[in-house]
């Protein structure tokens, strides 16, 4: 195969490549969006039914439990703000090094495959750990939900049975946990930040690369034009009579 023939394989291969983790990480947000309103719907639900389960058995007034579940429900809309912000941030990183990537690899006519290669491996490497560290945030985050629906159905299973002292102790131990997962969150933010300041500096050093590159091949190609073009210009020698 030429080395024209190449290059358009690898852009394809490339592109490719890019186009299927971008799919990839828009299904990943459908399908947080799904959970997460399923689990609101959910939760809002328990927390009506507990409401009035604790008015009636416990005489709790419905002021003060709206005053203790508002606090959870805040700081819940908070955490679900962080993962979709997350997961916008992680899709439009792909999208634009999968952009700039493409209109190098299109533009770059002249280039050394056996240096872009490495590189590009080395990219695609950094993308796979980062979207396994986001998977693994949404399965604690699911894991969190799920907790958090358990506590409010075994509050509800007691029935007349259910005391004041109960819902005080869920409370603190689901704030307790918010805090903790806040923290969590915070952290896997910071490191995607970082992240994709490594992956736009490695992007920009591959461009320089193409851009050098090709300018070393004009170059050559242009003492070469020259040369034949001198060669021409020599009056070739009369024969003798």
């Amino acid at each position: 195969m030429s080395v024209a023939g190449d290059i358009q394989g690898l852009i394809q291969e490339i592109v490719s490549s890019f186009q299927n983790r971008i799919e990839e990480v828009n299904n990943l947000r459908e399908e947080t969006a799904r959970m997460l309103e399923t689990f609101k719907d959910e939760q809002g639900e328990m927390s009506i039914h507990l409401r009035e389960t604790l008015a009636k058995a416990a005489s709790f007034r419905k002021k003060d439990f709206d005053t203790m579940m508002t606090d959870i429900q805040a700081r819940q809309e908070e955490r679900e703000k962080k993962v979709k912000e997350m997961l916008a941030d992680f899709q439009k990183i792909e999208e634009e090094i999968a952009s700039r990537v493409k209109g190098a690899l299109s533009r770059g006519e002249s280039l050394r495959l056996d240096t872009f290669r490495p590189l590009m491996a080395d990219i695609q490497a950094r993308q796979r750990e980062r979207e396994e560290e986001v998977r693994q945030t949404l399965s604690d985050f699911r894991i969190e939900q799920e907790a958090l629906n358990g506590r409010l159905n075994k509050l509800l299973a007691k029935g007349e049975q259910i005391r004041i002292k109960d819902f005080r102790a869920m409370v603190r131990d689901i704030q307790a946990r918010q805090k903790e997962g806040k923290g969590e969150a915070g952290e896997l933010m910071k490191r995607i930040g970082i992240e994709r300041e490594k992956l736009e500096k490695e992007v920009k050093e591959m461009l320089g690369k193409f851009r050098e590159e090709q300018e070393r091949m004009r170059a050559q190609w242009q003492e070469l034009v020259a040369t034949l073009q001198k060669k021409r210009t020599v009056p070739t020698n009369p024969k003798r009579k």
